[in-house]
């Protein structure tokens, strides 16, 4: 059915992510629900053009706010975190060919984005896949500032929503892709067995769906302080949360 598409990522032989974008006409009270919170959020939008602008092009400088980390004082770190946002980027364009959701201004021109709303389609957020990643890999070698940093990726994936290029779900539907890559990278970093990487579990994902078993619910708030995926990540160094 066209109407509800499916991405896989794998691993090697291993799937880690099952993600499922249901957009049946059962759904539509979902993705209503879902304009209705932008509609919401699009009055206070001012508060957070400021960021919702730099965030177009600039996540880490974002993340850099919880840990002390440069071009300049940490230049190898900042080439693996470009390497990071990379795979994050690639990986979520290819899901989001594959799955075809309209950007929430096709549904709803009221929403009237601030910012260029991108040409590739809207599920998951590349934005958040890639904040997300970069916190985990930052909170392995920051385990300190891990919760902050996890904090500041919720906020730079919420910001898309308040500019309407994104629904809530993409958002969360970014994080956990952000995790489990982020966990994949923490394990090759750390030269762990793969066979102890949380990533060769299989998560799935769904829209307009409750969870149940093995779901990944739809709080992204929740999910960036309680992350399931990076909890059981054997390779992240003692004292992190």
């Amino acid at each position: 059915d066209d109407l509800q598409r499916q991405a896989r990522l794998s691993v090697g032989a291993s799937n880690i992510l099952s993600m499922t974008l249901d957009t049946r006409p059962a759904s539509l009270g979902f993705w209503q629900n879902q304009i209705n919170d932008l509609r919401t959020q699009k009055w206070n939008r001012d508060d957070r053009l400021t960021e919702i602008v730099l965030q177009q092009t600039d996540i880490i400088s974002f993340l850099g706010l919880a840990v002390p980390i440069s071009a300049d004082t940490h230049p190898w770190l900042m080439v693996l975190m470009d390497a990071v946002q990379d795979v994050a980027f690639r990986v979520a364009t290819e899901m989001k060919d594959i799955l075809r959701m309209p950007r929430p201004d096709v549904l709803a021109h009221d929403l009237a984005p601030p910012i260029r709303t991108p040409v590739h389609s809207a599920f998951p957020s590349g934005h958040a896949a890639e904040a997300f990643a970069a916190a985990a890999v930052l909170g392995a070698l920051y385990p300190k500032s891990f919760v902050l940093l996890r904090q500041m990726a919720n906020r730079i994936a919420l910001n898309r929503g308040y500019a309407g290029v994104h629904y809530p779900i993409d958002h969360h539907a970014g994080a956990v892709l952000g995790d489990l890559l982020g966990a994949h990278i923490v394990s090759r970093m750390f030269a762990a067995d793969p066979r102890t990487n949380p990533a060769h579990g299989e998560y799935t994902f769904a829209t307009a769906t409750p969870p149940t078993g093995s779901a990944l619910g739809v709080s992204v708030e929740d999910f960036a302080l309680q992350p399931p995926i990076l909890a059981a990540l054997a390779a992240r160094p003692t004292g992190a949360p």
